[in-house]
């Protein structure tokens, strides 16, 4: 499809010749589908999803584990054929191996997510106690009033 028409483009627009791209060369299907995850967000945006809403807590508890995924997903995958000789046709055994990936990311994720927000509590008290209260209001820190002590 236009991956591979991009793929082609790209090395051919390459500038740096000398710099082999090697997979990089994707870089310009990335821009495409940068802006077509832009103009989902921007629509999104504009859509009334107040039905979502209901599900709040729900699509935040799931999305709090997407970067666990991210990352996990590709070890389990590769492990998978070490461990149990499966077939790629077998209904069942895709179960199972999306299975096996959702509670891998389970359980690296209340290892590793779940205990986030206690590093943020800690580097904000410790900022407390170093600095004093740290401010929220995010603004251009040139123009910002300096505390008095």
């Amino acid at each position: 499809g236009f991956d591979v028409y991009f793929r082609v483009l790209g090395n051919e627009i390459w500038p740096f010749h000398a710099l082999n791209l090697g997979s990089a060369d994707r870089y310009l299907s990335d821009y495409v589908v940068c802006i077509m995850v832009w103009m989902n967000f921007v629509c999104a945006l504009h859509a009334r999803l107040s039905l979502l809403l209901r599900f709040e807590t729900g699509i935040r508890t799931v999305a709090s584990y997407t970067f666990t995924l991210y990352l996990i997903h590709t070890l389990v995958l590769f492990s998978w054929e070490y461990v149990y000789d499966y077939n790629r046709e077998s209904i069942l055994d895709l179960l199972i191996l999306s299975g096996s990936i959702a509670l891998a990311t389970y359980i690296v994720g209340m290892l590793t997510e779940k205990k986030r927000y206690r590093l943020t509590r800690f580097l904000e008290d410790m900022h407390q106690k170093t600095f004093g209260r740290f401010n929220w209001d995010i603004e251009n820190p040139l123009t910002r009033k300096q505390r008095v002590n």
